[in-house]
């Protein structure tokens, strides 16, 4: 027997096909939504990333040299991280807790004109603070709709800020062997001679330094620097067979290519270069006669090598960030080497 199909079933095809011709506009309506809102949250994260990156990159040349700073964070942000030029709404610099303004604050100055890698286009940017320990980017991208357009939205403004700071290191990786007596004084930008005394049996003064034994005999670590994590209060020991000669050969080693490298580089206020020159280095602040028998890390200082002779090391006492972590404890050098993190 054949099925029988009556006038009800057709009534019903019909129903089900007027409910779906009703609700389609919706439906295709809340997917066009969701795909607008997902590419309107995929460029908030994209730009918000690239000027967390683009301001990490700058903050390292913070406090000396805010207008390296500036330029790059802003090469970084057009030229690699996916910013055009006219997203970025600001880059500026300013004192923060960590280094607060003067009494009688500078007035703020202008950087020269930046001169934009190949193929790449940059703004110029307004007025720094002198000795910033902060660099805020701010990027703003219009974000086109194309389902929302239907109900008459066109576009959005997506506005990102991103904060990087410079803060006293409590932790560093890279250091080099130099255990420098901690009760040093120094301030950034003054020349003066660190005087080599190989290994020591008591107390050594002030402007005094010795060899130290991390993973490895001075002159193998010196090179390319401690590669692993040194912190406040970590027990370290002298290398007892460094001597005059080969301490004196090794800095010079690392004198000479960071010359070889970048010819006018200089710490010579106003300091001019690049945080990954060879000269630049991390020393480690040393209490040679801590309780309980030496040593022990009580913080860390940058040093510009310029020269040495018989192990004494002339230089400039310099500030730049590094690799390290902030110290949360306050019992680092106020004026010691500097660890960078983003703050907003």
């Amino acid at each position: 027997m054949g099925e029988s199909r009556g006038p009800r079933a057709g009534r019903g095809r019909a129903q089900t096909l007027t409910v779906l011709l009703i609700a389609l506009p919706a439906f295709i309506g809340g997917v066009g939504l969701a795909m607008d809102v997902g590419n309107l949250f995929f460029n908030y994260v994209k730009i918000q990333t690239a000027a967390d990156a683009s301001v990490l990159s700058g903050a390292k040349y913070l406090p000396n040299q805010p207008c390296r700073a500036i330029a790059t964070a802003e090469t970084y942000a057009n030229c690699f991280n996916g910013i055009h030029e006219r997203e970025l709404a600001s880059i500026v610099t300013a004192y923060g807790a960590n280094c607060p303004a003067p009494g009688s604050s500078p007035a703020p100055m202008a950087c020269p004109a930046l001169v934009p890698p190949a193929g790449c286009s940059m703004v110029t940017p307004p007025p720094f603070a002198l000795a910033a320990c902060n660099l805020t980017m701010q990027v703003r991208r219009i974000v086109n709709f194309y389902f929302a357009r239907l109900v008459g939205v066109n576009q959005a403004t997506i506005a990102v800020t991103a904060t990087a700071t410079v803060a006293e290191a409590g932790a560093v990786i890279g250091a080099v062997p130099i255990g420098l007596q901690y009760t040093t004084p120094y301030s950034y930008g003054t020349s003066t001679v660190l005087l080599f005394r190989p290994n020591p049996t008591t107390t050594i003064p002030p402007n005094y330094w010795s060899a130290l034994h991390l993973g490895g005999p001075f002159t193998a670590v010196f090179p390319d620097g401690y590669d692993s994590k040194l912190s406040l209060n970590d027990a370290v020991a002298a290398d007892k067979s460094a001597t005059t000669g080969p301490v004196s050969e090794a800095i010079l080693n690392r004198i000479d290519l960071g010359y070889s490298e970048d010819p006018s580089g200089t710490a010579v206020p106003p300091p001019d270069y690049t945080a990954n020159d060879g000269r630049a280095v991390t020393l480690i602040l040393v209490d040679w006669g801590a309780a309980g028998g030496c040593c022990r890390v009580k913080g860390f200082a940058q040093f510009w090598l310029q020269s040495v002779s018989n192990g004494n090391i002339t230089g400039y006492w310099i500030g730049n960030g590094i690799n390290g972590s902030l110290d949360l404890t306050g019992t680092a050098p106020l004026d010691g080497a500097l660890a960078i993190s983003l703050t907003q």
